[in-house]
């Protein structure tokens, strides 16, 4: 994770805020994520889901911040090839240094006290209503990279891209659940447990619109 994370950080970030007329706030930004992007790691050995909280949505965050605050230092006209290639390659590597394989024995089949029989029907099968709601899901995923290619403003046109793809991948997660859940009675969670569950969603919330107001004011 540290790795292409260092490479990320520094192609995308370190290299942008270095610029002389750039200002307090994008420097201070970038230093939260790389505060972030060691500490994350660090976290995650006797926290794991601290650390990958802090690893994963704690750099995200500040780095959007960053970006947003740099306003005219991220056009597509002073971005070099080279080094946005490699802070894309970065990202992506370091996005799948958060991934773990699952460990001999959590699937059931590798199991050495697996009992060999045939395989279990499932209970119900989905119907033609959950294949339409995924589809629907794929399909507002990339709609989200379709919205971003038509931003006109040149200081916008990276932002817009980084969140449509936030957008897109936070569809593909929740979509998939919505459409195996349709016609599926469950117990109704407590309204604590639903608050607690949604507190991510509303940090992120938070988080953009603070972006988009300090976007607006040094706009």
């Amino acid at each position: 994770m540290l790795w292409p994370g260092a490479l990320a950080w520094v192609t995308t970030l370190l290299l942008p805020v270095s610029a002389r007329e750039v200002g307090l706030l994008p420097r201070a930004l970038a230093a939260m994520a790389l505060g972030a992007l060691l500490a994350g790691p660090l976290l995650a050995l006797s926290w794991p889901t601290l650390g990958r909280r802090v690893g994963i949505w704690g750099v995200l965050a500040a780095a959007l911040g960053a970006w947003a605050a740099l306003d005219q230092g991220l056009e597509p006209a002073r971005l070099e090839p080279l080094r946005a290639a490699a802070g894309s390659v970065g990202w992506a590597l370091y996005a799948l240094g958060w991934g773990s394989p699952r460990a001999l024995g959590q699937i059931p089949e590798e199991d050495p006290r697996a009992l060999r029989d045939a395989p279990l029907a499932p209970r119900q099968r989905s119907g033609r209503l959950a294949g339409a709601l995924y589809a629907l899901a794929v399909a507002a995923s990339v709609g989200w990279v379709g919205v971003a290619w038509h931003v006109e403003r040149l200081s916008s046109a990276l932002l817009a891209q980084a969140s449509a793809l936030l957008a897109g991948v936070a569809v593909l997660l929740v979509g998939p659940a919505v459409a195996l859940g349709v016609g599926r009675a469950r117990p109704m969670p407590s309204p604590g447990t639903r608050l607690s569950h949604a507190l991510p969603s509303f940090g992120v919330v938070a988080l953009l619109l603070v972006a988009g107001a300090i976007w607006v004011l040094m706009g």
